[in-house]
């Protein structure tokens, strides 16, 4: 039981910290059980992210860098 606890651990931990540089300047749209969306656009350089309700707003942080900022 302790194993698989320290696994799950050590993959969950490394998912969290991965997930900016493996996906970098990209919008993900997340629906969520109530039918609604979020959309998360990645910084492309630092490890911030936008999370936002409007699509368009999500797309114009994914243009620019000052794109981003503007968004963020």
């Amino acid at each position: 039981m302790l194993a698989v606890l320290v696994a799950a651990g050590g993959w969950l931990a490394y998912a969290t910290h991965s997930v900016a540089s493996a996906v970098p300047g990209h919008v993900y749209k997340y629906t969520g059980a109530n039918g609604k969306q979020a959309y998360m656009t990645f910084s492309a350089t630092s490890d911030a992210v936008v999370i936002s309700s409007s699509k368009q707003t999500a797309l114009s942080a994914d243009q620019s860098t000052s794109g981003f900022n503007k968004a963020y």
